[in-house]
């Protein structure tokens, strides 16, 4: 197989995964479910900021309340 019907056939399988990602909208819904599901079981989540970069050892993206 040449190189040329290796990358389209890698194109179409990037856009077939493409197609399967949430939109805003779906990604919105599911944040909001993931969140409501944490504070019920009793969890405190911090804002992420993609802008703003984050040490993995000092920053946790939830914790317990009984911390």
């Amino acid at each position: 197989m040449n190189f040329r019907k290796q990358r389209e056939q890698v194109s179409q399988y990037v856009l077939t995964l493409e197609k399967q990602l949430p939109s805003k909208s779906e990604m919105d819904a599911l944040l909001s479910d993931i969140n409501q599901a944490g504070v019920g079981r009793g969890l405190d989540f911090e804002l992420f900021d993609r802008a703003r970069p984050t040490s993995r050892s000092t920053t946790r993206s939830c914790r317990s309340r009984s911390n």
